[in-house]
């Protein structure tokens, strides 16, 4: 008979590696080890947020403010729309 294969669980960590090649963790991961632990690392393209003191600038609410309104979705009358919503179910 053969042994079972190994199980593997991934969990991911946001992290930014600076230029020097050190990785610099935005939170802590949950666990710690004695020992050495094998990391699959993947990159991302240059569209995340701003980057400040090695913290990850939190977007702004207001830049979202009237991007909804020339959306044809949002036409009409809000209680007429909510009530036909309704009806499709019926």
């Amino acid at each position: 008979m053969g042994t079972a294969p190994k199980s593997t669980m991934l969990r991911t960590y946001e992290a930014l590696l600076q230029p020097n090649g050190q990785i610099q963790f935005l939170d802590h991961p949950a666990e710690s080890s004695d020992s050495p632990r094998h990391v699959l690392v993947t990159f991302t393209e240059d569209t995340e947020a701003p980057v400040k003191g090695g913290q990850a600038e939190p977007a702004d609410w207001r830049d979202l403010v009237g991007l909804l309104k020339a959306s044809p979705h949002w036409a009409g009358d809000p209680q007429t729309v909510q009530q036909a919503m309704r009806d499709e179910w019926n």
